[in-house]
């Protein structure tokens, strides 16, 4: 798989200039989004920005985006982060079903999976991913709270304790490759109240 720093003519990949045009997939994300979206829901696009493109030439391509919610009703404002991959014609259809049973067994949100037929695309929303299954967990607060930092403090005798402040910060993301996250804990001792910091 290679970065793009141009859009190729790949005639197995056809959607890719599209998929590359920030203000077609805005009004794209957008239209997808009102079909599916809930009775009270009033998120609007306010901006979408390609971070990165990867492709495998002649068989897919990865399109990852940053995207600006606006929430009409009490104007918040929020990022998500995206990513479209491209299936073989005739081929998502079957791609989504299996995904939506997937993310649905792994408890996740039906929201953050959308099925662009005529593109043949899938878009996952982050944390949903199509091969790192254990992202919406690892970013899940109550999750690392009570079943990875006791593991991860215990070698440093800090397991015993209390957790003052978690914090969680994306780093690096590369979809259905790798996610890098800092985790920065506050700590206290819970006879002494000796307070210290520990950072994964």
């Amino acid at each position: 798989m290679i970065a793009v720093r141009h859009i190729p003519h790949d005639m197995n990949i056809s959607q890719l200039p599209r998929l590359c045009d920030e203000e077609s997939m805005k009004v794209h994300f957008e239209q997808q989004m009102r079909r599916e979206r809930h009775p009270g829901d009033d998120r609007l696009i306010r901006s979408l920005q390609i971070r990165h493109i990867r492709y495998k030439p002649g068989r897919y391509a990865m399109v990852l985006y940053d995207i600006d919610f606006h929430n009409s009703s009490d104007r918040t404002a929020y990022p998500r982060t995206w990513y479209v991959r491209t299936f073989k014609k005739g081929k998502s259809a079957a791609e989504f079903q299996e995904a939506q049973e997937r993310h649905w067994q792994g408890g996740g949100p039906h929201s953050l999976i959308l099925h662009m037929a005529d593109l043949e695309c899938i878009a996952w929303g982050f944390p949903s991913d199509r091969k790192i299954a254990s992202l919406p967990q690892l970013i899940d607060v109550h999750y690392l709270r009570h079943h990875v930092l006791p593991v991860l403090l215990e070698p440093h005798r800090l397991e015993s304790w209390d957790i003052t402040m978690l914090h969680t910060e994306v780093i690096h993301y590369v979809p259905e490759h790798t996610c890098t996250m800092r985790v920065t804990t506050s700590l206290q001792h819970p006879k002494t109240s000796t307070s210290t910091s520990f950072t994964v």
